[in-house]
């Protein structure tokens, strides 16, 4: 599923979108399970189409979208190509869940994650964003 939500193609992407909202969703797969899938290929994935599946499956299931984004984040290194857009969403998603008083602390592995990125990129100022927004 990990690998369908970073395919070039839409329809694919849908899919995967649609099925880890459905299986985890249901009890049928995981959260961890999930979460483990992810890390195992998140060094093969275009990590901008992950960031539109995670948008996608937000609009499926805000908490899901943002509990897997926030476990699966840490595992991804700064400067690749694409870890902006992931921290767009991720930001976007906590911003959503803090206005709707449902955003979870950040953990400590996050946090630290987080910390990793500096300067002036669009990702150090969504890294920065998302610190400052920790509930």
């Amino acid at each position: 599923l990990a690998l369908a939500m970073g395919e070039a193609r839409l329809e694919l992407r849908a899919l995967g979108v649609e099925a880890i909202a459905g299986l985890v969703g249901r009890g049928a797969l995981a959260f961890e399970d999930a979460v483990a899938g992810f890390v195992s290929v998140a060094h093969t994935v275009k990590l901008n189409r992950w960031a539109q599946a995670f948008a996608d499956l937000g609009d499926l299931d805000p908490r899901l979208a943002l509990d897997l984004a926030l476990a699966v984040a840490p595992v991804l290194e700064p400067g690749r190509t694409g870890v902006g857009k992931v921290l767009a969403t991720m930001t976007a998603q906590y911003q959503r869940a803090a206005t709707e008083g449902w955003a979870p602390p950040l953990d400590e592995g996050t946090l630290t994650w987080l910390s990793r990125f500096k300067g002036s990129s669009q990702a150090a100022r969504y890294a920065r964003a998302l610190k400052e927004k920790n509930t």
